[in-house]
């Protein structure tokens, strides 16, 4: 026993192109008790595995010449699919045209707040049932990229081994008074902690556990890893009225002038907790504060 299905009648397909005809068209497959409404339609049905899967539950083959025969009605449909797209052209260029015509004579503030009627208009429908709520997409996980390394983090292990590895930090050292997390050299304008580039930048730490309030110039304040308990520090990016003093064990133990302890990891501790209240702006020379910078005009060279 073969599939069995139900086609439409090929003379209305067959006369001139006029697109209200697809509106009619019913094919029907017996095997799943489904109705679908075009050829295309029919065609994934039939090699999906929800058809595949019936088939095999019923103990029923499939039709030998279904693929042909669905062809065959794909092709007669398309004449009239395509003047159903260039109806719809036309009728979206007609609206346009209303559109403009309609706001030509309007200010920018009317033309917003006819926007925003619109807007609720819409919010209304979705919540009262009568247009259908839009779809969310479901957002991949994003990787994050190390701007001034080049290295793809893709995991928490990944970030915690590579954001506070010496090589990482050795590199963000070069972008004192910059911005190492967006890869820019310094001098850098206040203004690019505020725009869309650094936001969405910082925005992406959160999948790994940091917030914004956590980036600083150094590093990420009071973020250090299980493995950096010890003495590991972090790099730092971000805006340097923002910053934090580390709360790292270690490190408060000491204080700044003493030479970093022959420990693993003690040493990067040492030197992160000195330069925690260092200025920045003035290493690289651009401090306009003068007298009444909160942070200390030294160098750690």
């Amino acid at each position: 026993m073969t599939a069995q299905y139900v086609f439409p009648d090929t003379k209305p397909l067959e006369s001139e192109p006029d697109y209200k005809k697809l509106s009619s068209l019913e094919y029907v497959c017996k095997t799943c008790d489904v109705k679908l409404n075009g050829a295309d339609t029919l065609k994934s049905h039939v090699s999906g595995t929800k058809h595949q899967k019936k088939l095999q539950e019923s103990g029923v083959s499939e039709n030998t010449g279904i693929e042909a025969k669905i062809a065959k009605y794909c092709a007669l449909e398309t004449p009239h699919r395509e003047m159903r797209k260039e109806a719809m052209k036309a009728k979206n260029k007609e609206r346009v045209a209303k559109l403009k015509e309609a706001q030509a004579g309007m200010t920018k503030e009317e033309i917003k707040a006819q926007e925003k009627v619109w807007r609720e208009k819409r919010k209304k429908m979705i919540e009262d049932g009568t247009l259908p709520a839009p779809k969310k997409k479901k957002m991949a996980p994003v990787a994050l990229t190390c701007a001034i390394c080049q290295v793809e983090i893709r995991s928490q292990h990944e970030f915690d081994s590579h954001f506070w590895s010496n090589g990482h930090l050795r590199n963000v050292q070069q972008y004192c008074g910059g911005c190492w997390l967006c890869g820019v050299v310094p001098p850098c304008h206040d203004s690019h902690f505020e725009g869309a580039r650094h936001t969405k930048t910082v925005a992406r730490l959160e999948q790994f556990g940091i917030t914004a309030d956590q980036v600083g110039e150094l590093g990420f304040n009071g973020a250090a890893p299980a493995k950096a308990a010890n003495g590991g520090g972090g790099g730092g990016g971000g805006k340097q009225g923002g910053q934090v003093k580390q709360e790292n064990p270690n490190a408060a133990k000491k204080t700044p002038g003493v030479q970093p302890g022959s420990g693993k990891g003690k040493g990067k501790a040492n030197m992160m907790g000195m330069l925690d209240n260092i200025c920045w702006n003035f290493v690289a020379g651009t401090c306009a504060r003068g007298d009444q910078c909160k942070w200390t005009h030294i160098s750690p060279y």
